[in-house]
């Protein structure tokens, strides 16, 4: 078998893939998600996970990690929720590689690759979470440092 078809065997089972990764999401944070919005994520990183011939810089939802941080930090989503998706994502994958009748013989070269797209997501994720989370704190430094600035003036 050549990797196309070990990635169409993928593909394939995606539905079966995502629902697991999601039940097993939800297992951890029971009621906490839009399942809309996750969905939908989903499913992008699924393709992109798979689209190993698409460099990782090059692809189109690698390139949306900056939007897809922010909506994600804009809805309060804490950053170990982000590092547990790639986490139970791997997982996932792994649990279908070994249960699957052609997961004996899914070259681990190509399981690393896709495992490989999904750290590098993962890290490219929490860089621009963190840009968000830094800027906030800097906004709220700055608030605090006038508001104690004028009660020094009032005060004086």
């Amino acid at each position: 078998m050549t990797e196309i078809q070990f990635l169409e065997i993928l593909q394939n089972h995606k539905e079966m893939i995502i629902h697991r990764w999601f039940d097993r999401l939800s297992q951890h944070y029971p009621g906490f998600y839009d399942h809309e919005f996750i969905m939908k994520e989903t499913y992008n990183l699924f393709q992109f996970m798979l689209d190993i011939e698409i460099p990782v810089e090059s692809h189109t939802h690698f390139a949306n990690i900056p939007t897809l941080s922010e909506q994600c930090f804009q809805q309060k989503i804490p950053v170990d929720h982000i590092i547990l998706f790639n986490q139970l994502w791997t997982d996932t994958l792994l649990f279908f590689v070994e249960q699957h009748e052609h997961g004996k013989i899914i070259p681990i070269k190509l399981i690393r690759t896709i495992l490989q797209r999904v750290f590098e997501f993962e890290r490219c994720f929490v860089i621009h979470y963190s840009k968000f989370t830094n800027e906030l704190l800097e906004k709220q430094e700055k608030a605090l440092a006038e508001l104690h600035e004028a009660r020094l003036t009032v005060v004086g």
